[in-house]
């Protein structure tokens, strides 16, 4: 049981550091919305999974 908290509160923690960075970007281009530019779809091929 302890082992399974602890994986759970470390990925808890992984996801809190996701959120904060998510938020940051999206504070971020609220502010300047030509800071980020869209990522280009020259590579079809590229498995675009991870961004869903």
């Amino acid at each position: 049981i302890d082992r399974v908290m602890s994986q759970y509160r470390a990925e808890g923690g992984r996801l809190r550091e996701e959120i904060s960075q998510l938020a940051e970007t999206v504070k971020e281009v609220r502010q300047d919305p030509g800071a980020r530019q869209p990522n280009p779809v020259s590579n079809r091929d590229e498995d675009y999974s991870r961004d869903i």
